[in-house]
């Protein structure tokens, strides 16, 4: 279900907070008591926290094993796949006691948020103006610079060092956010009605 680093916690919560990002592996016991049968573009997500609600000896495990996955072809797909992730995730999320729907919505509201951070704050930061740039804001900023580099530096490792692409990473950052998360703007702000699924290119 994807690498993000909050999934390490899961185990300490009785409902997790998304399912999706790679595979899920369903038990037939489990399928056939809960179902797929309800409305939602976010039919993973959705179908795991109706589990946990509804069965009484509910458990899941994260899988250790990772694999490459294709990612959507273009930045117009990415940009809907975002949109329906962060729509779906929050209209879902009704259905989830009050206490998650609160942790969901503060991630999706996050995420939507990091764009506005990247196009007025770093601009200011260029010209001299220190925006919330004291205290604990200034550290907790310094900590997620330092986890984004380590996690750079983690994928320059697994991919090699053979191509240059890999060296544009780190300076395009503050507009690969701001693509990544435009999705999850539009999805709160304009929400799509039907469910679509992402195009890929590859022939496997």
């Amino acid at each position: 279900m994807g690498v993000q680093i909050e999934q390490r916690a899961f185990a300490r919560l009785s409902i997790p907070l998304f399912a999706w990002g790679g595979g899920i592996a369903v038990k037939q016991t489990v399928e056939d008591e809960v179902t797929w049968d309800r409305e939602t573009i976010v039919e993973d997500t959705a179908f795991v926290w109706a589990a946990a609600q509804k069965l009484e000896d509910f458990s899941f495990e994260l899988a250790t094993a990772t694999c490459r996955n294709e990612a959507p072809p273009s930045l117009t797909e990415i940009t809907q796949q975002r949109r329906r992730w962060s729509a779906g995730n929050i209209e879902a999320s009704s259905a989830l006691p009050f206490g998650y729907q609160v942790l969901t919505r503060v991630r999706n509201y996050a995420w939507a948020l990091s764009p506005i951070v990247t196009l007025i704050v770093v601009p200011l930061s260029l010209l001299g103006i220190g925006v919330g740039a004291g205290g604990l804001f200034a550290a907790a900023s310094f900590s997620l610079g330092l986890l984004t580099l380590f996690w750079y530096l983690r994928g320059v490792q697994y991919y090699g060092v053979d191509s240059i692409g890999w060296a544009l990473a780190l300076p395009l950052a503050p507009l690969v956010i701001i693509i990544h998360s435009m999705g999850t703007v539009a999805g709160i702000l304009s929400p799509p009605t039907s469910f679509r699924v992402t195009k890929k290119v590859g022939d496997r």
